[in-house]
Parts: structure tokens; C-alpha cells; sequence
């Protein structure tokens, strides 16, 4: 041992490695390495520069196994080589005594090798650097490691209409020109999909081979009137798309060329209707879903009991108009009618003389959104304008909501979700039993009347998504438990009401936001 060495360098062996420690300073780093080869150690010359650089007295913990050391050990003269393989069976290490008066042949050491059982990934090049190379440990063989599979996609060609209106600089709405009934003809092509690789398969340096993980395939989010096949999605029958939880269906549609006159008379129609004329005075359009009416609405009755009313040149109801919808009412402007909707009323241009009631909000937010004259407008959660004109007996009421009950609905949902869908489950695995039972007699007519009952609670389910996601969707775009917000024209003598709280204005303001504070039990003004 180095008597030299062991004056200015402290080695301390440990059961997971060792200390190292420089005890004087200004150590050659020829004297630190001949002391680390004298104790079978061997340190990269990185590790090594750190060591020498540091303070005296800094403790260097090196762990067996670690990157940063190799293990030079002390040879015996009978063992002119070693030969390890990793755990993963993936890598095979050899390392050559360098005390060898003569060094082995190349194709002894792969003799040496195949004796072991490897035959896979040998690299002669990497031993014969290891003959020449005496004491350090080189990768001398290697596997191939498996390449997973690529996960398959699916493309959907038809998207959901955006329902938030999108104004462009003069402040009108986009989706008037676009229109939010999407007509599609049977064997049209919905979506399209990609199927997943099955990935290549590796080999270990035993030759033993190594499967690979597939890609994951993607199911078809669709529903009725569309038939998929191994990669594509195409309609069953001529209708209009429409979108439950994002799930793409197709439902029944009826076009009509023009006005809703005496040519047509009224119309009950059990899917969604367009129509391209206006619908006039005194006729009824009735749906279950949504309805389009790419001209006008007059005094006539409009009613979409599950979906929407999109009026791309607006209603003028002469006071007699009525349109209600499940969901949302949307127009350019609406003017003495009385409207109803499950959601929202949006409007880009104005309201006057009107009878605005919405489930969720009335928004009049178009750049030239104005609440013109007399109008009668209540609201569940907030009301939005960017002006008032001439209405010095304007008298808003938004009804206001319960959080607290509402988080309480939203947990009973989830609940509810939870429950049918492991009953879905249940039912699918029933389901796949009786098909593979379908040649008894029994098991047929079972699967005959199970089927519908599947897809009445998966039906059941999409309802209860929709509905749990309305009472987010108000939560989040709700302050407080109701709000206000008026951009321009307020007067003295304007009153506003959220749930049983008033706001009289008595000063002259330019704007106006205000919200309901549980809290407090009051209305807030922000502006």
C-alpha cells in the first residue's frame, strides 16, 4: 500500500460502497488514482476532478454499482476473463485480467460466449477494443429492444357548431351565414379511423424473443343512424348530424324549400327542421329538436321541445309572436315576441317591446346589443347587454341560483352516473353472452328483449351527462349566485333585482356589473 498516499487520502469501505475523503490539501491526482487502483477502485475522471477540487475534508460517498465508478477488483491468475449479463438480459459485460502475460483470441472469447448461451447482438469489434483495453468492462453483446406499437386515431370530418356567437368588426355574428343545422345525406362519410400497429418485436442476447405492446385502437364516439364498419363511420340514413356528450349521431331532418305559408300549413316534425323562407303570420312549427329558420319568425308560434331556434334574419312578432326552446333561443334581434328558452337567449343587434324568460341567461352582447324601449326581462342566472336606450323604466330580474344546491344536484348526478353506468356494464357483458348463445332459442329472444333496454339507459345516461353538465357550465360562467352586467346607457331610476335583493340607480353611471354575494346576502356592484 502507498504510504504516501495514505497520509493525504482516506478510504473507507462500506457494506453499499465508499468514502473518499482527501485529508491534505493539493493532491496529485497520478498519487489519488494509484491509491484508488491499490484499493480495486476505479473513478471516471470527471468523478475524480470533483474530488480534487473540493475542500479537505468533503466526503465523497460512492455506491457500489454506481456510473461513476468502475470495479477494477483484484485478479486471480486462473481467471484470465469476466463475463456478466444484466438483469434484463439485454447487455453482456466483459472485462480481461489485466495481469494476462498473453492476451485471448477474438474468437475465443465468442466461443467463450455462445458456451453461455448468447448468440445474439455480439459486436467482435467490442472485444477486440477489450483484448486491447485490458481491466475496464465493455458491452460486448446487446439486444434488440422491443418498439412498442403506435396508437391508432380517428378523424372526425363534421365538428359541433360553435353555439357562443363570434362577432367580426361590424358586430355581426358569424354563424347567421353558417348556419348550426348540419344536413347529411345516407352513406355519407363521418369519420374515418387509423388502426393501431402491433410494434416489433425484440430479441435478448440469448436469442429468446421479446413480444412488443400493441398500440391502443380507438372506438367510433358515435351513435344512432351511423354504421361503422373496421374504418369508417358513415350515416344511415339522409337527416342532420347532431352531437349528445360529443358523441356524433344522426337524426332525422326536414328541409323545407321556403316559407312556412299556406303552401305548407303547419308543422309537427319529430327530428330537426330548416327552413330556408320565413316562417309567417299565424302558422305553428313544431320539433322535437332543433330548428333553423334561415329567414324571419312573424307572428307565428315556434317551438323546439328538446333543441334549439336559430333565427338568422330575426323575429318580428307584432306581440304575438311565441317561441320557446328546450335549450338555447338565438336571433339577430327580436321585437315584440315573447320568447322562452330551457338555456339561453342570445341576441346580436336588439330586443324591444319584448317578454325575454331563460333558464340560464339573456345576452344581448353583440357589438350593437341593445335593450331598446319596454321589455320585460328575467333570467335564472345572469343578464348581459352591452347598452340600454331609452328605457327609463327598464326593470331587470335575475332569479338567482343555490350553489350550495346546485353542488348538491351535481353530486347526486355523479352519483347516478356511477350507478347506471356499472349497470350498462353489466348489461353489455349480458349482452355478449346471449350473442354467443344465439343459436338457442331461449338466449335469443332474451337478447331480443335486453337490446332495448340497453339502449334506453345508455339514452337514460347521455341525459344525465347533459344535464349535469348545463349545472357546471352555469356554475362557471355565474359570479356569485347571480349577476348583471350592463355596458352603456343607464339612467337614474333604473331598477335591478338579483333573487330578493334591489339595486336602484340614483347616480349616473356608464356602466354597471353587479353580482349576488352569498355571503353577504346582497348585491355587490362591481363598476
Amino acid at each position: 500500500m502507498n504510504n504516501q498516499a495514505s497520509q493525504v487520502i482516506q478510504i473507507n469501505t462500506r457494506n453499499d460502497g465508499w468514502i473518499i475523503k482527501l485529508i491534505k490539501p493539493d493532491v496529485e491526482k497520478d498519487i489519488l488514482e494509484e491509491y484508488l487502483s491499490e484499493m480495486g477502485l476505479k473513478l471516471q475522471s470527471q468523478m475524480m476532478d470533483k474530488i480534487l477540487a473540493a475542500p479537505t475534508g468533503t466526503e465523497f460517498h460512492i455506491k457500489r454499482g454506481s456510473d461513476l465508478l468502475t470495479e477494477t477488483r483484484i485478479w486471480s491468475d486462473n481467471l484470465p476473463f469476466e463475463i456478466t449479463v444484466s438483469p434484463d438480459k439485454m447487455k453482456v459485460f466483459l472485462t480481461l485480467n489485466p495481469r494476462l502475460p498473453i492476451k485471448p483470441r477474438c474468437q475465443d472469447l465468442v466461443a467463450a460466449l455462445n458456451n453461455m448461451g448468447i448468440s445474439y447482438g455480439i459486436d467482435e469489434s467490442n472485444i477486440d477494443y477489450a483484448i486491447n483495453n485490458t481491466g475496464q468492462t465493455i458491452v460486448v453483446a446487446q439486444g434488440k429492444y422491443p418498439v412498442p406499437g403506435k396508437n391508432g386515431s380517428v378523424q372526425y370530418l363534421y365538428h359541433k357548431p360553435i353555439i357562443k356567437p363570434v362577432l367580426d368588426e361590424s358586430g355581426q355574428v358569424d354563424y347567421y351565414e353558417l348556419g348550426f343545422i348540419i344536413p347529411i345525406k345516407a352513406g355519407t362519410l363521418l369519420a374515418r379511423r387509423k388502426a393501431a400497429t402491433e410494434g416489433e418485436a425484440g430479441i435478448n442476447v440469448f436469442g429468446e424473443p421479446i413480444p412488443a405492446k400493441p398500440g391502443r385502437n380507438y372506438k367510433f364516439n358515435v351513435g344512432k343512424g351511423i354504421i361503422t364498419t373496421k374504418d369508417k363511420a358513415i350515416a344511415e340514413f339522409d337527416g342532420a348530424l347532431a352531437w349528445i356528450n360529443d358523441k356524433i349521431v344522426v337524426t332525422k331532418m326536414l328541409a323545407i324549400k321556403g316559407d312556412i305559408d299556406f303552401s305548407t300549413g303547419n308543422i309537427c316534425f319529430p327530428g330537426k327542421i330548416i327552413i330556408e323562407g320565413s316562417v309567417k303570420d299565424g302558422f305553428v312549427v313544431e320539433a322535437e329538436d332543433d330548428i333553423e329558420v334561415r329567414g324571419g319568425i312573424e307572428a307565428a308560434r315556434v317551438v323546439s321541445q328538446h333543441g334549439s331556434v336559430f333565427v338568422q334574419k330575426g323575429i318580428i312578432g307584432g306581440g304575438k309572436a311565441q317561441v320557446k326552446a328546450g335549450k338555447n333561443v338565438e336571433a339577430r334581434f327580436i321585437q315584440e315576441a315573447m320568447i322562452e328558452a330551457g338555456q339561453n337567449i342570445i341576441i346580436n343587434e336588439y330586443t324591444v317591446r319584448s317578454n325575454l324568460k331563460a333558464g340560464d341567461g339573456v345576452l344581448i352582447q353583440g357589438r350593437r346589443g341593445i335593450i331598446l324601449g319596454r321589455n320585460i326581462i328575467s333570467a335564472r342566472t345572469r343578464i348581459k347587454a352591452s347598452r340600454v336606450l331609452n328605457c327609463p323604466a327598464l326593470d331587470l330580474r335575475v332569479k338567482g341560483i343555490e350553489r350550495k344546491q346546485f353542488y348538491a344536484q351535481i353530486k347526486e348526478l355523479n352519483s347516478r352516473i356511477d350507478q347506471l353506468d356499472m349497470e350498462l356494464k353489466k348489461t353489455a357483458e349480458q349482452i355478449r353472452y346471449l350473442r354467443d348463445k344465439s343459436s338457442e332459442q331461449n338466449s335469443l329472444q332474451q337478447l331480443q328483449e335486453t337490446l332495448p333496454q340497453y339502449m334506453d339507459m345508455k339514452d337514460e345516461l347521455d341525459r344525465l351527462y347533459e344535464e349535469r353538465r348545463s349545472l357546471v357550465n352555469m356554475l362557471k360562467s355565474t359570479r356569485g349566485e347571480g349577476m348583471i352586467e350592463i355596458g352603456g346607457g343607464l339612467e337614474t331610476g333604473m331598477t335591478f333585482g338579483i333573487k330578493e335583493d334591489f339595486v336602484k340607480i340614483d347616480q349616473q353611471a356608464e356602466s354597471l356589473r353587479m353580482y349576488y354575494d352569498p355571503d353577504k346576502g346582497r348585491i355587490v356592484i362591481l363598476e
